[in-house]
């Protein structure tokens, strides 16, 4: 047995001849685990001590055997132990392909025959039948995934953005009401402000394409600037848009097609930033996501405290190991989320900082000197 797959068997495979590297999960995330699965047993610890020292809800312990601190404690090893074993997670790179391995059973591979076929998508949408996607094996650091794209390029053919149609029919949904709005070789018919327009592609000021990677076709936001206001075009994680009639890929076909080239930029989140737009996007996704976290953070604090205070409350009189242990649980449930936020939210403001920083170097060396 040579430990491959029938995939790697199939005839024809291609072969590149490079040394096999192994690679972790995302250091973070790998972390996030280790803190959560250490948490739990910290808890289950506390409820066992707390089993010894104090007495049980009823006298007779045949009256309420479930809730002993003993069976409590074995749920929460239970519980964390699914939990560490996400760190099996490995990514293998060898000449056959690429191999994902998690829990050690759950295998996946994609030969380097399926990048080369031309059927492999950077990201895959949900309703794609006719692609592969691979983004959700590269769930690494930034370097290694740079490596592993890196081998990835040499030998893959991605596929060609679709042939657009002569006109583009869209329903968009830019609050609660559905617009039409229309896409042809003339231009641009859209309804703003409650007045249907007309545009011609003279008259669009700029597109900006966002998307996740460099090697991603099509977008999750587009950006039209009109005369009348700005045409936006977004795409929610899930796949889900607000618009309705066409892929994301054939309508930037169609904008690729028909806007002038000077007035079509593409920004990406992912990899180093590179151009204005790239730094342009970041930033907004940055800007949005440290002003609602800095609106809840505050909220969900508050709540619990409050669910903690509750529970507290509640408790008055019962100061025996069950309910000790729910209190623990509970504190801990609470604590986690909060410190993360908090935690996630200082990361991403001083990345903002940063960012703008270098954004505003980038056009000082752009800028013509007087």
């Amino acid at each position: 047995m040579d430990g491959r797959n029938e995939l790697e068997r199939e005839p024809g495979a291609i072969a590149i001849d490079i040394e096999p590297q192994t690679f972790l999960l995302w250091p973070p995330l790998r972390r996030c685990v280790w803190y959560w699965a250490v948490g739990m047993g910290a808890v289950a610890g506390v409820v066992a001590a707390l089993g010894l020292l104090l007495p049980p809800a009823s006298p007779d312990y045949s009256a309420s055997p479930d809730g002993s601190p003993a069976a409590f404690c074995v749920f929460l090893l239970l519980a964390a132990l699914p939990l560490s074993a996400a760190c099996s997670w490995r990514l293998r790179v060898d000449s056959s392909g690429i191999h994902r391995t998690f829990l050690l059973f759950l295998r996946r591979t994609w030969t380097w025959e399926l990048f080369r076929s031309g059927k492999m998508l950077y990201r895959k949408r949900p309703n794609d039948k006719e692609h592969i996607g691979f983004s959700d094996a590269l769930i690494l650091s930034e370097q290694d995934a740079e490596r592993v794209l890196a081998v990835i390029d040499a030998v893959w053919t991605p596929p060609e953005l679709p042939v657009p149609p002569a006109r583009l029919d869209l329903k968009h949904r830019p609050g609660r009401k559905r617009l039409p709005l229309a896409f042809h070789e003339g231009g641009i018919d859209a309804v703003q402000g409650g007045t249907a327009r007309s545009y011609s592609w003279a008259d669009v000021e700029s597109v900006v394409l966002a998307r996740g990677n460099r090697r991603e076709q099509g977008f999750y936001t587009c950006t039209v600037a009109l005369p009348h206001g700005a045409l936006i075009l977004e795409r929610k994680s899930d796949g889900a848009g607000n618009w309705q009639g066409a892929d994301d890929r054939v309508i930037e076909a169609f904008v690729r097609a028909h806007c002038p080239e000077e007035r079509l930029s593409v920004g990406v989140l992912g990899g180093t930033p590179r151009s204005r737009s790239d730094y342009d996007i970041r930033i907004k996704a940055l800007d949005t996501f440290v002003r609602s976290q800095r609106r809840g953070l505050p909220m969900m604090a508050a709540l619990m405290v409050g669910l903690l205070a509750a529970l507290a409350y509640s408790g008055r009189g019962k100061w025996n190991a069950e309910f000790f242990g729910i209190l623990c649980v509970v504190c801990f449930l609470c604590v986690t989320p909060v410190a993360v936020f908090a935690v996630m939210l200082r990361r991403r403001r001083r990345e903002l900082v940063r960012l703008k920083a270098e954004r505003d170097a980038l056009t000082a060396e752009d800028a013509p000197s007087s």
